[in-house]
């Protein structure tokens, strides 16, 4: 399925994400470590700072809850404006047309 909102010129999260990801993690000052999740190749992204301490499934994914917490803070689990719900009633229902 090809997104007609994106460009080959976009930057989409992938592996190609993941070093440039750590690389503004490190400059801002994050301890940088992966751990081996129990029993299964994965492994979780991880970086800390000031005894705070951060997760993600990749390196996009880290540098985006570490952004949170730098923006937000204690509050960075905000329900308003609820956006995400905004998208899902705007997103085209691709089984609309099958009924």
């Amino acid at each position: 399925m090809t997104n007609p909102n994106l460009n080959p010129h976009e930057v989409i999260a992938s592996e190609k994400t993941d070093n440039p990801s750590l690389i503004l993690l490190q400059r801002k000052g994050y301890k940088l470590w992966l751990e081996k999740l129990d029993h299964s190749n994965e492994y979780l992204w991880c970086a800390s700072k000031d005894g705070r301490g951060f997760m993600g499934h990749s390196g996009a994914d880290l540098l985006g809850i570490v952004t949170l917490w730098e923006r937000f803070q204690e509050n960075w689990n905000r329900r308003t404006p609820g956006i995400l719900d905004e998208l899902f009633e705007e997103m085209d229902d691709p089984y609309e047309d099958e009924e």
